[in-house]
């Protein structure tokens, strides 16, 4: 598991890779089930798929939603006249987790 801490949050968010399963279900208190990766909360687990960046990609966008509505307490339809926040943090939290999970 690695700690992603989003400065401008004030907040950490947790990444699991495959073989940390366990641990994720754990600390969320979820069954990942047959599912091949999983956002809940502030964690992410990320499993084994044949486009595994992509995976990254996609749980970063929920990853990235809970951040705006927990940390800014805004709901993301209301960012829809400006995805520019939406955009770069998707980005940023997406590399993060793509670097931890598939770059080895």
């Amino acid at each position: 598991m690695t700690k992603l801490y989003i400065a401008p949050f004030d907040c950490t968010i947790f990444v699991y890779k495959n073989d940390e399963r366990e641990k994720f279900e754990k600390a969320y208190d979820v069954e990942v089930g047959d599912s091949f990766a999983m956002t809940s909360g502030s964690g992410v687990w990320i499993g084994e798929h044949k486009d595994l960046v992509g995976v990254c990609y996609h749980e970063a966008v929920h990853l990235v939603d809970w951040l705006i509505e927990v940390r800014l307490c805004m709901k993301t339809r209301s960012l829809w006249d400006n995805t520019e926040l939406r955009a770069y943090l998707v980005e940023y939290v997406g590399g993060a987790i793509r670097r931890f999970c598939c770059d080895r």
